[in-house]
């Protein structure tokens, strides 16, 4: 099956959460810790609507308990590749293949030339196409997961997707607790 195959069959490309084509898991809760600064839950949000996390980058930690595929897309290749044939296509995606969701960062891609992928910040069930603000009340905390994710993109030149050179550890992007920080 193809990526975009996947998205479709998934209903990502639709995005529409009112056709409540998915729904969250049975541990759905909104995603937030209670805390002597954080009094005021937000509400359960919508979990019968939830729309596919087709890169599931919180593994779990944000709490909505998102629908996923069993294995998170992560959209990732080398931009300096062109593929025309199996070993050159392997080549081209060798960033994912070689970064897959669940590896040792021992295992990680630490290539150097620029990559292209395509990811989608999942921050909600209902869906939400913007991440603007970070929360300290949520328990895992998408908005600054993602802005750190881009900037360090971005700082390499776009030669390192984090979860791709550290599929083990790469949520440490979101308490600020990586190495380079």
């Amino acid at each position: 099956m193809t990526p975009n195959q996947a998205l479709v069959d998934m209903h990502v490309l639709e995005g529409l959460a009112r056709k409540e084509r998915t729904r969250a898991g049975a541990t759905c809760t909104p995603n937030y810790t209670a805390s002597n600064v954080c009094k005021n839950p937000p509400g359960n949000g919508d979990c019968a609507r939830a729309i596919t996390d087709p890169d599931w980058l919180s593994e779990g930690a944000n709490l909505w308990d998102a629908p996923h595929p069993a294995m998170p897309l992560r959209l990732a290749r080398t931009i300096d590749r062109r593929a025309f044939d199996g070993p050159s296509l392997d080549k081209a995606w060798e960033p994912r293949i070689v970064g897959a969701p669940f590896a040792s960062d021992a295992a990680g891609f630490t290539g150097s030339p620029p990559l292209a992928g395509v990811i989608n910040a999942w921050i909600q069930p209902g869906g939400q196409h913007v991440f603007v603000n970070g929360d300290p009340c949520t328990a895992f905390d998408d908005v600054i997961y993602y802005d750190h994710l881009l900037v360090r993109f971005l700082a390499t030149q776009g030669k390192d997707l984090y979860f791709l050179s550290h599929p083990a550890s790469h949520r440490c992007l979101e308490r600020e607790k990586c190495p380079f920080f």
